[in-house]
């Protein structure tokens, strides 16, 4: 797929997440049963995400765009006749439909992380979520590090069983949250009162500067290169574990700062951490772009 493609498909699947807002008004304003709400919630949203995820594994796969998977990154115009049959032209045509399932399922699991933010709401349990991501990264890194993502591994798993893995284990969830879990009765609410409550929130002075800020703070950080995954992949040579590394590394980062706010009792200057924080990061970014960009450090 195109760097277009590529960067499109990132941001529909980020998409979902600007609907919390209506999930949130859907699990607490619709007819759900009072000590049920929020597993049901739950356990709707996970279904959702494994009937997408499931779906994709026995769709038929379309022939690579890169049949031998030498010529990956060599310029058409240095192929010969005979390897140019060994290119499927038409491949990047097909992306859209699991772009769209892996939508579906994105839909799905933010509607259980909503309902999941209601249960989880002390910050000793989102420390342990965030470890439980660590677990996500070591997957990637080592299950998917193929020659088929620009790895170098001998061994790794087919994109349609990386999806029935995921998969089944959303459905484990489902079968897990329909038993081991308990939720005190939460009554229905009114959705005009909560719309009220709402627009009551946003006359809020204060509110209105936060909520700026996370808008305007969202957009700038979302701004990207559209040849950012070819340049990374092509040019950069940038392989899954490498990804997968650095990732893993700044789940360490954020699991220390929630260590270290947790031991000041939650009562730290934000400010400062938000400057000091959006400094480092454009620090990070701005001198890794630009040392690779001059062939400083190309590693």
């Amino acid at each position: 797929m195109e760097g277009t493609q590529t960067l499109s498909a990132r941001t529909l699947l980020g998409l979902p997440w600007a609907l919390k807002p209506f999930f949130t008004l859907f699990t607490h304003c619709c007819p759900l049963p009072s000590g049920f709400r929020l597993r049901s919630t739950m356990m709707l949203g996970w279904t959702v995400t494994a009937v997408a995820l499931i779906a994709i594994f026995f769709q038929d796969q379309p022939t690579p765009y890169f049949q031998d998977r030498k010529m990956i990154g060599t310029p058409l115009s240095d192929l010969s006749p005979q390897q140019m049959n060994k290119i499927n032209l038409d491949a990047p045509s097909h992306g859209a439909f699991y772009v769209v399932l892996m939508s579906v399922a994105s839909v799905g699991y933010v509607l259980a992380d909503v309902a999941a933010d209601e249960l989880v709401n002390d910050s000793v349990l989102n420390k342990y979520r965030v470890v439980a991501t660590l677990g996500s990264f070591l997957f990637m890194g080592f299950g998917m590090s193929g020659w088929d993502y620009g790895g170098d591994f001998d061994f790794t798993l087919k994109y349609t069983q990386v999806m029935l893995l995921m998969g089944i284990l959303s459905l484990l969830l489902v079968l897990l949250l329909s038993f081991t879990l308990s939720e005190s009765p939460r009554d229905r609410l009114s959705l005009r009162q909560s719309l009220s409550e709402i627009w009551a929130f946003m006359q809020n002075c204060g509110l209105n500067r936060v909520l700026l800020c996370r808008f305007a703070g969202g957009v700038f950080a979302g701004v990207s290169a559209t040849a950012v995954n070819p340049v990374a992949f092509y040019y950069a040579g940038v392989q899954p574990l490498n990804d997968t590394v650095v990732s893993f590394v700044a789940i360490l980062v954020v699991l220390y700062a929630l260590s270290w706010v947790g031991k000041k009792d939650w009562t730290v200057d934000y400010r400062a951490v938000i400057v000091v924080g959006t400094l480092v990061t454009l620090a990070l970014d701005l001198g890794a772009t630009i040392l690779h960009h001059y062939n400083f450090c190309a590693d």
